[in-house]
């Protein structure tokens, strides 16, 4: 009974759900290489809206206009530094986020 227990603990562990995840060493490294190659996209999003009461005073929102605009890069670098050497370490786990700083005081 106790190895059944500790086979169902250990297939049922958030460990074993981590490594069910992982992919080979390989597609990770050709995932982060290409993720870094990608020409970056910034979508600016604006909704403009106004609040508006009725007889009652309740107030609703009343929406004047919605648009988008996607900013088109001229030139951009990735500047993410290598900290892992996957192929040392064995296992990793990445955290992926993304920042974006102007690169000259015009676009600051």
């Amino acid at each position: 009974l106790t190895w059944l227990t500790v086979l169902l603990e250990s297939c049922y562990s958030t460990e074993m759900q981590y490594l069910k995840k992982l992919g080979s060493l390989t597609y990770a490294e050709d995932f982060l290489e290409k993720m870094k190659k990608m020409r970056p996209e910034v979508l600016f999003k604006v909704k403009c809206y106004h609040w508006e009461s009725d007889s009652q005073g309740r107030s609703t929102t009343r929406v004047t206009y919605t648009g988008s605009e996607r900013f088109e890069f001229s030139w951009w670098e990735d500047v993410t530094e290598d900290r892992i050497n996957m192929k040392q370490q064995g296992v990793a786990r990445v955290h992926l986020f993304k920042t974006f700083v102007c690169g000259d005081p015009r676009t600051q």
